[in-house]
Parts: C-alpha cells; sequence; structure tokens
C-alpha cells in the first residue's frame, strides 16, 4: 500500500475509459488542468514516443503510465506499429465528491512510468474495469481499477532494480507467459533467444536469473502442467495429448511425465477419474 494515498478508500470517479486502437497519424496532447485528473494508461502493442513529467520515453508493450492529467503530457503513434492502449482516466475526490486540485508534491504519488512484469494480467484487470463501467457497473469498474492501481503499486515496491533489469524481467516474464498459454508453440531455445534477442547461451542466463530455471525445463514444466489438467478434464487419448503439446514421440511425452510426476500419462489418468 502506498503510504501517502489510500488508493483502496480515496474517492474516485471515472471520467473516460477505453481501449484505443491508434490510427497511424495518431498525436495525443494534453495540455493540463486546476484537478487531480490521473489516467492509467497501457501499451499492450505498438510503437511510438510519449513525452511526459519532463522525459521521453519510446513506447513498447508492457509500458505502464500514470499520467498527471494536471502536467503537460504528448504521445505520438509509430504508424509501422500501432498502439494498443487500454486506459482509465479518473478524478480524485474530498469526502464531498469534489475534485482535489493537484497535490504540491509528487512524492505522494507513484512514478510516472514502469514495465509491467505480468502484462497479460495487468492488461484483464484494466479491461474489467471498461468493461464494467460500460455495463453500466460503476462500483465493479472503480473495484478493478483500484485492484490495478495497488498491482501497479506492488510491482514497484518490488526490490530496485535499473532499467536494464526492469526490461529483461519483462521480457523474460512475457514470453513465460507465452509459453504457458501455448506451450506446444515452443519446441527449442534457440527460437526463443531469437525473439528475445539474444544469443543462446546469454537467454539461458537471463531466464535462469529471473526464474530459476532454465527455458528449456520451463517449456517442459508448462507442457507437462497442460497434460495434467488435459488428462484429468478431457477425453483426448495420451497420443493426442502428446500432439497437442507438440510431442512427436509419445515415448518421449510418457518419459517426461513420469519423470515429473512419479507416473505414466495412463496411470495418472486412472487415479483422477
Amino acid at each position: 500500500m502506498h503510504k501517502f494515498i489510500a488508493w483502496n478508500e480515496i474517492p474516485i470517479r471515472i471520467t473516460q475509459l477505453g481501449r484505443a486502437y491508434c490510427n497511424p497519424t495518431w498525436h495525443w496532447v494534453h495540455q493540463g488542468e486546476p484537478h487531480m485528473l490521473l489516467n492509467l494508461w497501457l501499451v499492450v502493442e505498438g510503437r511510438g514516443i510519449m513525452r511526459t513529467g519532463g522525459r521521453e520515453y519510446a513506447l513498447r508493450s508492457g509500458d505502464c503510465f500514470f499520467h498527471r492529467q494536471w502536467e503537460p503530457n504528448e504521445g505520438i503513434n509509430d504508424p509501422k506499429h500501432l498502439l494498443v492502449i487500454p486506459y482509465v482516466q479518473f478524478y480524485c475526490l474530498d469526502r464531498k465528491g469534489r475534485p482535489l486540485p493537484p497535490p504540491k508534491s509528487n512524492v505522494s504519488l507513484p512514478p510516472v512510468h514502469r514495465k509491467i512484469l505480468h502484462l497479460d494480467f495487468f492488461d484483464t484487470l484494466l479491461q474489467r474495469s471498461i468493461d464494467a463501467q460500460h455495463a453500466g457497473d460503476a462500483v465493479a469498474s472503480t473495484h478493478w481499477l483500484r485492484t490495478a492501481i495497488l498491482e501497479m503499486i506492488r510491482q514497484d515496491e518490488l526490490p530496485a532494480r535499473t532499467d536494464m533489469q526492469r526490461e529483461q524481467l519483462a521480457m523474460v516474464e512475457q514470453l513465460a507467459n507465452d509459453i504457458q498459454r501455448n506451450p506446444a508453440e515452443f519446441g527449442n531455445v534457440e527460437s526463443l533467444a531469437a525473439r528475445a534477442g539474444y544469443s543462446k547461451d546469454h537467454f539461458i542466463r537471463l531466464f535462469r536469473k529471473y526464474k530459476n530455471v532454465t527455458p528449456g525445463e520451463y517449456i517442459i514444466q508448462s507442457r507437462i502442467q497442460a497434460a495434467v489438467q488435459m488428462l484429468r478434464f478431457t477425453t483426448l487419448s495420451v497420443t493426442q495429448i502428446a500432439e497437442r503439446l507438440g510431442y512427436g514421440d509419445i515415448y518421449a511425452f510418457s518419459k517426461q511425465f513420469r519423470q515429473r510426476t512419479g507416473q505414466s500419462p495412463m496411470s495418472y489418468r486412472k487415479t483422477t477419474l
């Protein structure tokens, strides 16, 4: 919890929210206003430039901003890599429901910018706020916004890292999420390293540093976790499960499954019936 503003208690009024799919000529300029208007803003896809708080940021997937709308802000789209931005703009209110004036110091607010580590999860929180507001449920919309703010603050309060370390961690977390969602897609470490833009050896070191396991082992673990769910909740045969998880050889699948669960796939299925 942020020590200056109790974000689970302060009254909030959402004014605008949505999921912006920026066109090639998108150019956002906000000159500022006299109230405490904030904008929680996430880059899901695309590239561009953001100028805010006296700094310029090269926008990439995972960039998250807590814009102070009483300060000048300017965003520019890269026409070759169009931005997708879920955002929620809101006033902070006093106990009588009136917009507060801007704080005299930014020390009472989270930093303007951070790299979100769990992009899909954070995107889901913002989208739930957006969906609830569009459904006419302002209470639920505010709840999900507060949850997103608290998650952002929780990440900000993790042990301090350099900008490079944060970027590397965000990259590893995103790849780990992609592997978990579709473990069959990732058959070798070389393709992961190429996707991350590192040599194979350097990528393995980075992945192990942040996940305490090699990327190859992480792929296997994700496949076995997916296999467990398929064995329990589907009628797919062991051969079909192996194929869906990217195994060309059912014996290799069975061997890895036994090594990590102590049972063969068929034995595991029988024990869960």
